[in-house]
């Protein structure tokens, strides 16, 4: 499910975090996820470098 969230999220999806949402947690701190969270970004941006692929550019005149 978390590969599938970073997927989803870099198709203009949003990662969010559903103990938040569903009012579980009212903070991040003190979290026990909080150290994934923080680093979630970066995992995302990985995934973009490495999948994306531009296979041809087009100019209209």
């Amino acid at each position: 499910q978390i590969a599938l969230a970073i997927r989803n999220s870099t198709f203009s999806d949003e990662l969010k975090c559903s103990l938040l949402e569903d009012g579980i947690l009212d903070k991040c701190l003190g979290c026990s996820l909080k150290y994934i969270c923080d680093g979630i970004n970066q995992v995302v941006n990985d995934y973009v470098e490495k999948t994306t692929e531009v296979v041809n550019n087009f100019s209209f005149e």
